[in-house]
């Protein structure tokens, strides 16, 4: 009941505090763009699985790989200008990732403590080498873990290289707050998202996002096997079906991408229909096979219709993607 009457009052405050001086808001948040709760999301589960808000010309298996049931412990995406990695560290958990997003691609770089908390975050951005936030957690800091008990945590600090930020997490078993403020005390962002928790891992539901732009939903649903099956916002709406873990349709921006897999899980061809469901273009591709059964190598045939007839079409290629996959 204490629990219950402190974030009362917290939200209470909070929702006051959002009368702050607008100029200071923008200002402060200008390199704010995304939240630490999806990207923990990412770290408690271990891995990095393919959703409908991806980037259209990444692969949808791109870190998809085993070994006898083995998850890799690095695999390096990459073509002329683009590199993605996952690593992971003896003890299995992600200490490098992608985090792909409408807002900006970036990398992010983890380190833990010596009790398996989360002690370190950096941020870069896709188009620079530059770290744009470098994060220091508190002492046991892991949401929903047998470390954690619940409740607010002491505050994140952020640091953009001229400026710190201060993020408090609240933790409840359906929930989790995470509300940002400049080094002044001035509130620049406030979001809570619904949890769904389970055994082993934990996923958002949905987010609700106040900032100095206004309020923001974004709602998720899943499948039997936990595959993001729509993401939808005030702007846009994602959605997507599977097979497996593999998506079979997908729906964005008025495109709707069909996937064909062979037999051996690898995918064969991508159709994608425009708004009258007419064929915009047509992507095929040929590999090269590891000994294990992994693609190190996807290269990219574009097709498109002309005088009624399916006739390559260079122009319209994203490029060839390559694999370094280490186990």
């Amino acid at each position: 009941m204490k629990i219950h009457r402190t974030f009362a009052f917290l939200l209470l405050f909070l929702l006051f505090a959002f009368n702050a001086d607008s100029q200071i808001m923008e200002q402060e948040n200008g390199q704010l763009g995304f939240l630490l709760v999806p990207i923990l999301e990412t770290v408690f589960s271990g891995d990095v699985k393919w959703r409908p808000d991806w980037p259209a010309d990444v692969p949808p298996d791109a870190f998809l790989a085993e070994n006898n049931g083995i998850k890799p412990a690095i695999i390096e995406l990459y073509r002329a200008g683009r590199n993605y990695s996952i690593r992971r560290d003896r003890e299995g958990r992600l200490i490098e990732f992608p985090h792909f997003s409408p807002e900006g691609n970036s990398m992010i770089h983890i380190s833990y403590s010596s009790e398996g908390a989360l002690q370190g975050m950096s941020v870069t951005l896709e188009e620079s080498s530059d770290i744009i936030m470098d994060i220091t957690f508190p002492s046991g800091f892991l949401p929903y873990s047998d470390l954690s008990p619940g409740g607010s945590f002491p505050p994140i600090i952020v640091n953009n290289g001229s400026s710190d930020f201060y993020v408090y997490i609240f933790e409840s078993p359906r929930f989790l707050t995470e509300t940002w403020y400049d080094s002044y005390g001035n509130l620049l962002m406030f979001s809570k998202a619904v949890t769904i928790v389970e055994k082993d891992t934990w996923k958002v539901r949905s987010l609700q996002i106040h900032d100095s732009s206004g309020i923001n939903f974004i709602d998720y649903s899943f499948d039997s096997y936990g595959n993001i099956t729509e993401i939808q916002n005030k702007h846009d709406t994602y959605s997507a079906y599977y097979r497996g873990s593999r998506p079979d349709y997908w729906g964005w921006y008025g495109f709707r991408y069909e996937f064909q897999w062979d037999t051996r899980g690898i995918l064969s061809i991508i159709r994608v229909l425009g708004e009258n469901y007419g064929l915009a273009v047509e992507y095929r591709y040929e590999y090269e096979i590891d000994f294990r059964g992994n693609w190190v190598s996807r290269r990219e045939t574009a097709y498109i219709i002309q005088f009624d007839l399916l006739v390559p079409h260079p122009a319209s290629s994203r490029g060839n993607w390559n694999r370094r996959i280490i186990f």
